[in-house]
């Protein structure tokens, strides 16, 4: 007796290169996911730095510059934001793609991340504008180029969100200075009230 082999089943190529796409928009998505964990942190960082960046210039009555720093620093949270919600859109995709749910929105959302992300490294590191700031006065028109290129990618919102942000950081800063100076005044007021003794006079004794 002879032995009947089954023939193998021939593969599909078209469900073989479909599989191979949706592994490939799988493993795009967790890097660029991983991508923006990463960027979206430092920018966290930067932002940070900004505004204590901000203060110092306060402290030192360069209001003009403060608000500048202030504008980079809205600037970033407005991506930071953004990363988020893509974040949360990508986690979402990566779950549709395994549920074998992929659609055309997960190569829309692979572009959007990316614009995100040159958008992140186009902005200037912490480290550059600080060293813009401690330059000569000479450079303010290097300063107002800055503030106005950033200022042209803020809604009107975040623009005025920069003035409350620079007028709460202003309060916060008068407090503290006015609440010193009080101490001080106070401190003068008491050596000045302060009682002089009066020098023991000599009596000349009776011969």
């Amino acid at each position: 007796m002879g032995c009947s082999g089954s023939k193998a089943k021939p593969v599909n190529k078209a469900e073989q290169v479909s599989k191979e796409k949706t592994d490939q928009a799988i493993l795009d998505l967790k890097i660029t996911r991983d991508r923006l964990k990463k960027y979206q942190k430092q920018q966290e960082h930067c932002s940070e730095l900004e505004l204590q960046k901000a203060k110092e210039l306060l402290k030192n009555k360069q209001t003009d510059r403060a608000r500048i720093v202030l504008k980079q620093k809205k600037a970033r949270e407005v991506y930071i934001n953004n990363a988020e919600k893509m974040l949360q859109n990508i986690e979402q995709q990566i779950y549709n793609i395994e549920n074998k749910q992929m659609e055309m929105e997960v190569f829309d959302n692979l572009k959007a991340t990316n614009d995100i992300l040159k958008h992140m490294n186009d902005l200037m590191p912490v480290e550059e504008v600080e060293r813009i700031m401690d330059e000569n006065a000479e450079q303010n028109d290097r300063l107002e180029e800055i503030g106005d290129l950033l200022a042209q990618n803020m809604s009107k919102e975040d623009t005025q969100a920069v003035e409350d942000d620079l007028d709460a950081l202003l309060a916060e800063f008068e407090a503290e200075n006015g609440g010193a100076e009080a101490e001080s005044e106070s401190s003068s007021s008491v050596e000045e009230a302060a009682p002089v003794k009066a020098k023991p006079q000599k009596v000349a004794m009776p011969a």
